[in-house]
């Protein structure tokens, strides 16, 4: 059959007026399917045959083909029909893009394919595929073990997260490699995390404690900031996606000889939302599903180039996010001519609203040369919590009206700050076949907490305490330090060396070890480790294995040592004797990854020692109050699959499962895991030159909230986005679509029950339509 073809093509060749040539890869074997068509022409195209080979009748003596095949490099050929014969043409193949990420899970970098631990990537592509603004969304967009979960303090932050079952404090966020600390009732505050001027985002599921230290027991989220190669550049970008956010950017640098400066101006907000509206002659606070508010921040980036061995690198941020609440007032009217008679409601700010700022800033110092690399970074951060009164001196809104600022008196006070200061130096060694890594990292942690006092009252016998001393009075304080109603300053220090090395074995094997060494001036010294093999695809097996095992730990943070808030109902109380939380980690992955697809299976357990949680409780007088406890232990089991595929014309195409199976004696570790979720999302080449869609649909499955021994289920959901992206140039981008496609809205939101009503499966508010318009102009 092979001989007849050949014979049959050359027959043709010699009795026509016609362009033929073969098809093939840079080891001269013929490729099939191949799409071949003459640009200048649309309606002339064709396909190669089994052995390569494919024709044109009747064609011009000069024209330009476009050759297409999926897992190739597109090519056009210019080709002279006069030159006899049968033109042979090569393509080269072509690799996923996640196959030449660098990842720097091992705090070293690598390509994703090359290291023993499992990586998952959100690619450049990911984010631009989007239409998200802040980490924790494009999170769980990409990732559905990533789930937002209910929050006390839903209307004020709502930043409360679980991946793989553990809450976020057990994962660490990184910024370029630097620890992010930043935030509010133990939860970070996602709202600093904006994706304006993000590259990418790293993840790795599982203990990496060994190498980042405390909280890495769940995973390492490290989120990589763009690195601009042009000799300058300027970007805007504008997103509205009513009433969910509304986002403002704009960037702009410049990258001459030995200096680089980036800038990034970020505005972002909401005018909020209520899934659980009260009436609208309801007097007192109005608690709003999301809360109306607006950040701004400012990033700035410098960095200057000695020469090809020696750099150093100067950041900071300035961010600053304010939460607008309102209240219902009832105003008494005594005159019977007023339209208004006896009395009308209106709106104001509500008192005690909070506000929060972040400055960080950071150093890091860089000589790095083939084999050795030595790096010095420090980091500072201070994260700032704020309180707004609108109304300080608390005028009575019943008998004025406190709408007219000239009634009323305002004023901000710092409620409390917490300050993070951070060393870090690396030395990194490439022999032969190994990579070795030597680390000291120094941690400084202080949390101040401050009484805001009575406008009328004020701290009268000036003893800093509220409701204390002599005169005593109960109400000298509008809001209570955390510790005990005492203005006062916790403090954490820790240190530790950590060492790692990777070594490259026989048959492309690849070993991962590493062991870090912690001193700790709160706690005992202690010292945890991890390992991991990579075995990649052979002669006798197409795909790759690894596994992984790592001791973690978590020490305990100082709101949940020292809390002492009697202000809350029921009031919150730390646990001096809290034990470091420690974990086990056991996973073994299988990957492959070809030209055109790329596919994991990742199983995994993790069973953590002494959780760290909060428990109902009373305390020695019978009263109830929440305390932090650790929870003996709890067992995570679970299956992540992902898989990636580029389709025909470049379409892609990713599906991501997830299963979480959670085991516990405390019913409060396992509140809020869905055992099953689903993500599937499909980027398609449109015929319309300048148009793609992107497609994604999430399942989450039901999860379990406990309240006392009330057990409630939250039920499981679908949803489903729509976008389309629009390119009218090279410069300019337009994205429009429908989030939540199928208008999912939680049926709890109807019940008359103010309990059941506040505990949503999701805070999503329904359809709405998304627009964004981006501008990047990029100097040559």
């Amino acid at each position: 059959m092979y001989y007849s073809t050949k014979i049959l093509f050359l027959i043709g060749f010699l009795t026509a007026n016609s362009f033929k040539g073969q098809i093939l890869d840079t080891f001269d074997k013929p490729i099939n399917n191949a799409s071949i068509q003459i640009i200048d022409n649309k309606n002339m195209s064709t396909l190669t045959d089994g052995d390569g080979y494919f024709s044109f009748d009747k064609t011009n003596d000069f024209f330009s083909i476009k050759i297409s095949h999926i897992g190739y490099e597109d090519k056009i050929v210019k080709v002279n029909n006069s030159n006899k014969g049968i033109q042979k043409i090569k393509l080269l193949k072509a690799s996923l893009d996640l196959n030449n990420i660098l990842v720097t899970g091992l705090r070293k970098e690598m390509h994703v394919k090359d290291t023993p631990i499992l990586t998952h990537v959100i690619s450049s592509k990911d984010l631009k595929n989007t239409a998200y603004t802040n980490v924790k969304d494009i999170l769980e967009i990409t990732m559905p073990n990533v789930q937002n979960v209910v929050s006390s303090h839903a209307g004020t932050s709502n930043n409360r997260v679980k991946i793989q079952g553990l809450d976020n404090r057990y994962i660490l966020f990184l910024i370029d490699g630097a620890r992010v600390s930043g935030e509010f009732a133990g939860n970070l505050d996602f709202n600093m995390l904006n994706l304006s001027d993000v590259e990418k985002i790293e993840i790795v599921e599982g203990g990496m404690s060994s190498l980042y230290g405390s909280s890495a027991i769940g995973g390492v989220v490290n989120i990589i900031t763009k690195k601009e190669k042009n000799p300058y550049w300027f970007n805007i970008s504008l997103l509205n996606e009513d009433p969910m956010i509304y986002s403002r950017t704009l960037n702009f640098g410049f990258n001459y000889n030995k200096l680089y400066y980036n800038i990034d101006i970020n505005n972002q907000g909401s005018d909020g939302y209520d899934l659980t509206p009260l009436e609208s002659n309801n007097n007192g606070a109005l608690i709003k599903t999301l809360e109306e508010y607006n950040t701004n921040s400012i990033k700035q980036n410098f960095k200057f180039n000695f020469n090809d061995i020696y750099s150093i690198e100067l950041n900071s941020k300035n961010y600053s996010n304010k939460i607008s609440q309102y209240e219902n007032h009832l105003l008494q009217i005594i005159d019977q001519e007023d339209p208004n008679y006896p009395f009308y409601y209106y709106q104001t700010n509500r008192n005690n609203s909070p506000m929060f700022k972040d400055n960080r800033y950071g150093i890091t110092f860089i000589r790095s040369k083939k084999s050795r690399n030595f790096k010095i970074a420090y980091n500072n951060e201070e994260y700032i919590k704020s309180n707004y009164f609108f109304n300080y001196g608390y005028e009575d809104c019943s008998s004025i009206d406190c709408n007219q600022s000239n009634n009323l008196i305002d004023a901000e006070f710092i409620n409390a700050k917490n300050r993070n200061k951070s060393l870090l130096v690396q030395f990194d060694l490439k022999e032969k076949n190994q990579h070795l890594t030597f680390g000291f990292e120094a941690n400084s942690d202080d949390y101040s907490s401050f009484n805001i006092y009575d406008y009328n009252l004020g701290d009268n016998n000036n003893d800093g305490l509220c409701g204390e001393g002599f005169p005593w009075d109960p109400d000298d304080c509008l809001v209570e330090s955390i510790f005990n109603a005492q203005d006062d300053t916790k403090s954490f220090r820790k240190k530790a060396f950590f060492f790692g090395n990777q070594i490259s074995l026989k048959n492309d094997n690849t070993l991962s070890i590493s062991l870090r060494s912690v001193s700790s001036k709160n706690y005992e010294n202690n010292s945890v480790y991890s390992f991991a093999y990579l075995s990649p695809n052979n002669e006798n097996r197409n795909y790759n294995i690894r596994f992984n095992f790592s001791k973690g730990f978590r020490t305990p943070a100082i709101k949940e040592l020292y809390y002492n808030f009697q202000g809350h109902s029921p009031p919150v109380v730390g646990n001096p004797d809290l034990r470091p939380t420690t974990n086990n980690f056991f996973s073994i992955s299988f990957d492959k990854r070809d030209f055109d697809n790329n596919a994991s299976l990742d199983f995994f357990y993790n069973n953590v020692k002494d959780l760290i949680g909060i428990n109902s409780t009373t305390d020695e007088l019978g009263e109830n109050i929440l305390l932090y406890s650790n929870f003996e232990s709890v067992n995570f089991r679970g299956i992540n699959f992902h898989y990636e595929r580029i389709l025909k014309n470049k379409t892609s195409m990713k599906l991501v499962y997830n299963h979480t199976s959670p085991k516990s004696n405390n019913k409060e570790a396992l509140e809020l895991i869905s055992r099953n979720s689903l993500r599937f999302n499909i980027y398609a080449k449109t015929p319309l030159k300048k148009l793609d869609v992107s497609f994604s649909a999430k399942y989450s499955g039901d999860k379990i909230i406990y309240s006392g021994n009330e057990e409630t289920t939250l039920d499981d959901y679908f949803m489903v986005d729509l976008l389309g992206i629009f390119q009218p140039s090279n410069l300019t981008t337009i994205k429009l679509g429908y989030k939540n496609l199928l208008d999912f809205k939680d049926d709890r939101r109807l019940l008359n029950d103010s309990y059941e009503r506040d505990l949503l499966t999701s805070y999503d508010p329904g359809r709405r339509f998304i627009i964004e318009l981006n501008y990047n102009f990029k100097g040559e």
